[in-house]
């Protein structure tokens, strides 16, 4: 639900300058979701508070660390576009790079881009 949470905040631009309360309840209901099933869990007594907790600690860390793997930070301007996918570099593979394999990526599948396709750019290792 953290995800969902995370991705619905960046499409709806929450963190912009313009905020609005109804979209902070929109991005915000995953998560009030989640402590609801939580809490229904501690109180008939299927988990221990602090099992139900640390399990919450570790998801929310685990969602963010996939979610800032694939989208800029919720208060970049481009908050809403996923980051541009990765490319293979020419002679990067060995032999069959951008050679003869018809222009396949890594994982073999066929490099497409559209025209007019807008992706946030990849950070730099530099940044």
């Amino acid at each position: 639900m953290t995800i969902l949470a995370l991705y619905l905040a960046g499409k709806l631009h929450l963190f912009s300058t313009r905020g609005h309360k109804s979209r902070a309840w929109l991005a915000g209901a995953p998560l009030l979701g989640a402590i609801l099933v939580a809490v229904s869990r501690t109180m008939d007594n299927r988990h221990h508070w602090q099992d139900v907790l640390v399990g919450s600690l570790l998801g929310i860390a685990v969602a963010f660390v996939t979610y800032r793997g694939y989208y800029p930070p919720l208060s970049h301007e481009h908050a809403h576009l996923p980051y541009a996918p990765r490319e293979v570099i020419e002679g990067e593979l060995g032999a069959g790079a951008g050679g003869e394999d018809g222009g396949l990526d890594r994982n073999g599948y066929e490099r497409v881009r559209t025209e007019g396709e807008s992706v946030v750019p990849r950070p730099s290792s530099e940044d």
